[in-house]
């Protein structure tokens, strides 16, 4: 079932993210932007903790979450080449595979079992290794759960 509350904000941070983006048009005139699209990934944050918490506890390895996680990791490989055709400079990935590995460890919460909590430590991990990769470091995947 779909809601409006959590639609409003995926649009809305998909908007502060679109206002951010455009900063990369016209760099000298619109750096103020950056401080829009600073929004965007804690609504991204919101958005995937509200998607997690309306699984049934339990369901882990569901096609549902499957698909979601699917649908992340694609987009995390896809935009990650535009994303270095803006950002030369960066020593980070973009943001999706923070938002992906947070997904994760938010399932892993939400859905306390035994293997939901190994996935969650295995995650951390990772995330941890990552750390100076991640956008937003360990602590932005740490934001959805």
């Amino acid at each position: 079932m779909r809601s409006t509350s959590l639609d409003l904000v995926k649009w809305l941070a998909m908007l502060t993210m679109v206002i951010d983006h455009l900063r990369y048009l016209w760099p000298e005139e619109t750096a103020w932007l950056f401080v829009v699209g600073r929004f965007a990934f804690p609504l991204f944050c919101v958005g995937t903790a509200a998607n997690v918490s309306r699984s049934r506890p339990g369901d882990l390895y569901s096609d549902n979450n499957f698909r979601y996680l699917s649908w992340l990791l694609a987009f995390s490989l896809i935009s990650e080449l535009p994303y270095r055709a803006l950002s030369e400079m960066s020593n980070t990935l973009n943001v999706m595979p923070t938002l992906m590995l947070g997904l994760i460890v938010a399932w892993s919460v939400h859905h306390s079992d035994r293997a939901g909590l190994m996935l969650g430590l295995f995650t951390l991990t990772v995330a941890t290794v990552l750390h100076d990769r991640l956008m937003y470091g360990a602590f932005g995947v740490l934001l959805p759960p």
